[in-house]
């Protein structure tokens, strides 16, 4: 349910989301106006209502902005219609330049003028039965940023130390962008395994840069970025090398990379638990396939098949990684332990309803109403705003109207403005026709379908 206006402040935040509708394609217009408007309500009004400013300068003090706002939250809404009568009597314009008197008051008669046209000065305004069934509800506010809901209990600020762009010498960016076209390309010599989006490649090359910006910024003793290679990492060992080399020597030099590249993976390691707070083997587990997507890279030309990188050793040696985190993922899934209070991410369920129910109920349909033609004052609503509110109710709609199923589907979906299949016979006129999905694609998490039960 919306949460009628009771103050000032609650009517302003109306009008401020009213003002960004309204100028949704130039939000440098909408910031301007309302920071006028601010001022003059600032200035102008409220010392009509016993605000007192603590300083006379012209310009006005943030320490005064943020206790004006504040004193707005203090007045109800039944002084609203006293602002007019009283601004007449007032004398403070007196002292304002013509170019001031302009401004504030233009932004106060369209302050006033809007609040008029909201029914706030008691002048309503009436719709036929078919307008009313095409007005959206007032815009939700009061409710916070999600942002400010932790989730984890991990605090502070992260510490800062990946590898910059503009830090890496040319050859390093030239490899980069190389990595990022090995991974991506449909048809790219020497990889044997499938292309992978250009997100995934991106996100394994963040990992790779907080190592690299690790042992440039953090670890002792620290690397120029000068002296940065891709071989720190996961060194690379040729054939030609290799066949120097008596097999006793070969496995000499494939223990002393191995424990090289033990050695400082597991500093990094402790490094992430004890100075980053990171505890999750999620974390982890992202970071070790990182690796492997370099170590990939680097071996390309010694293998034939996918399974061939196993018989590398340094591939040995973090299969012994991944063998401890996907260990302590196991023991995490079946005591249900979780990074993150999952109580947070669930609404209050009320007796005899589902989650399900409550989020269709109090989120999804909430976004349907706001997908309505109008506004609530009766103005049809921009076009660009009424694209973006459909957005966001078929986000949810997808997820909370429609069987479950993979998650790249919902990513890739493509709303079509008419359908060219025919209605089966079976689904009535005002049903829906939603097809499981195959077998092979479905994946049951019992957790996830007692919840929504």
């Amino acid at each position: 349910m919306m949460t009628e206006p009771t103050t000032w402040f609650d009517v302003w935040m109306e009008f401020a989301a009213s003002i960004q509708e309204q100028e949704v394609n130039q939000s440098a217009q909408a910031a301007r106006i309302l920071n006028e408007t601010r001022s003059a309500i600032l200035r102008l009004v409220l010392p009509l209502f016993d605000f007192k400013q603590k300083s006379s300068g012209k310009k006005m003090p943030q320490k005064d902005v943020a206790d004006g706002m504040q004193f707005l939250k203090t007045l109800p809404i039944s002084n609203l219609k006293d602002v007019r009568t009283k601004l007449q009597k007032s004398l403070a314009w007196q002292v304002l330049s013509k170019a001031s008197q302009n401004t504030y008051g233009g932004r106060i008669n369209q302050w006033l003028n809007w609040m008029e046209e909201h029914g706030y000065l008691k002048v309503s305004i009436k719709h036929s039965a078919r307008i009313q069934a095409q007005l959206s509800p007032k815009t939700r506010f009061g409710y916070g940023s999600c942002a400010a809901v932790k989730l984890t209990s991990r605090r502070g600020l992260y510490p800062e130390y990946i590898l910059q762009w503009q830090e890496m010498s040319p050859a390093m960016q030239s490899w980069q962008n190389y990595f990022v076209q090995f991974l991506t390309k449909s048809k790219q010599p020497g990889r044997v395994n499938t292309a992978i989006g250009e997100a995934g490649a991106h996100r394994y090359l963040k990992e790779l840069n907080l190592f690299w910006g690790w042992m440039t910024h953090v670890r002792q003793p620290r690397i120029p970025t000068t002296e940065l290679t891709v071989d720190l990492l996961f060194p690379k060992v040729t054939e030609e090398e290799l066949e120097e080399l008596s097999p006793r020597q070969q496995e000499k030099l494939w223990r002393k990379y191995q424990l090289e590249f033990q050695t400082w993976l597991g500093e990094y390691h402790e490094y992430l638990k004890e100075e980053g707070k990171s505890q999750s083997p999620h974390t982890w587990k992202g970071k070790l396939s990182a690796l492997k997507a370099l170590g990939r890279v680097q071996y390309a030309d010694q293998v034939q098949k996918l399974s061939d990188y196993e018989k590398i050793p340094l591939f040995v040696t973090l299969n012994n990684f991944f063998k401890e985190v996907f260990e302590e993922l196991d023991e995490w899934s079946e005591t249900g332990q979780s990074v993150a209070d999952w109580s947070k991410k669930w609404p209050e369920v009320p007796e005899g309803k589902t989650a399900l129910e409550v989020v269709q109920d109090k989120v999804i349909e909430e976004l349907r109403l706001e997908c309505r033609l109008r506004r609530s004052d009766g103005e049809f609503r921009n076009a660009k705003w009424l694209a973006v509110k459909y957005m966001h109710f078929l986000k949810f709609a997808l997820s909370g109207l429609m069987p479950a199923r993979r998650q790249q589907e919902d990513r890739s979906a493509k709303i079509a403005l008419s359908c060219p299949v025919q209605r089966p016979d079976f689904v009535p006129p005002d049903g829906l026709y939603y097809p499981l999905p195959p077998d092979e694609t479905s994946r049951a998490d019992l957790s996830l379908v007692e919840k929504v039960r």
